[in-house]
């Protein structure tokens, strides 16, 4: 139904946003397993020598995302045809840039027809592009940001702890893509549709600015992204002894309690969002708690205490 919607060039876009999180997806593997071999470091280290390397990891990571959102501020994507493909080329262009586009295909694919979008200062569509090529570059800094953090810890970890964080790794970022996708595709059109549903009957003009509209889209992309990670954090905390399915299907009332509570926090002040929200969290807990009964250890993994140790 939603896909019959689009329209070529969205379905175009959704192709290019699949083909372009399947290569981060490949080189994030590639990164992170080339430390699958790290040995547990038995040399202890001062503990600002600790915050020292955080700080140097931390920092590559801000400068590979900062060169991304640059790059995605100062250039646009065309696309050319050779020998019968189709073959995509960087040009310069500091207003039609990457942004940009993807500005134009998110509102496209999100804000209703009837909308009219609007810029309110002279500054909102600066912010808009800056917005999204941050979160572009965010997005592609994702593997250097998964290699830095394996470096960081796996040394300290023993070799069942580091086999439990390798085998959680491609989980979590193939619920985080799905989850954003959904907020992206499913969620943020759907709020839109319903909420500017009750603007016809008023005889009023719906308008969006430019910079709510990137605002909310990327809040519900990076909140779906988090929520999704719901029944893998479930499960790992069966698999590291800290919890039970049983203690989850105990607690189901007060776990509902706060999983409205934060869809009422996480969403807009109107009742539909925040029943979707919260009916979609209520879900994926007990999607965790099925999860948790199927991938429950024989014997859980219990990260040592490691401060008093010489």
């Amino acid at each position: 139904m939603m896909l019959a919607s689009l329209g070529e060039t969205e379905l175009r876009g959704m192709l290019l946003l699949g083909l372009s999180l399947a290569t981060v997806a490949v080189i994030a593997y590639v990164l992170y397993s080339r430390l699958g071999h790290v040995a547990p470091s038995h040399v202890m280290m001062p503990f600002l020598g600790h915050l020292e390397e955080l700080r140097v990891r931390v920092l590559r990571v801000v400068v590979v995302a900062a060169v991304w959102t640059v790059l995605f501020l100062l250039v646009r994507v065309e696309t050319t045809v050779v020998g019968g493909l189709t073959v995509a080329y960087a040009v310069p262009s500091v207003y039609n840039n990457v942004a940009s586009q993807i500005y134009a295909w998110i509102a496209r694919t999100t804000v209703p027809p009837q909308v009219e979008l609007f810029v309110a200062t002279p500054m909102e569509a600066v912010g808009a592009q800056m917005e999204i090529a941050l979160l572009l570059g965010l997005l592609l800094s994702l593997p250097f940001l998964l290699f830095e953090l394996w470096a960081f810890l796996a040394p300290g970890l023993a070799s069942r702890e580091r086999r439990f964080l390798r085998l959680s790794l491609p989980p979590a970022f193939v619920l985080f893509v799905v989850g954003g996708s959904f907020g992206f595709f499913v969620a943020a059109p759907l709020l839109f549709r319903v909420l500017y549903g009750f603007v016809d009957p008023l005889g009023a003009t719906a308008l969006l600015s430019v910079g709510s509209l990137v605002s909310n889209v990327t809040t519900l992309v990076l909140l779906f992204g988090l929520f999704f990670e719901l029944p893998l954090f479930m499960v790992g905390l069966v698999r590291l002894g800290l919890a039970t399915p049983e203690s989850y299907v105990r607690k189901w009332r007060h776990a509902t309690v706060g999983i409205f509570i934060v869809a009422a926090l996480a969403s807009d002040p109107t009742l539909t969002s925040q029943l979707l929200i919260g009916s979609l969290l209520l879900g994926l807990y007990w999607g965790g708690v099925l999860a948790s009964h199927f991938f429950r250890p024989p014997r859980p993994i219990v990260l040592p205490n490691r401060v008093s140790k010489a």
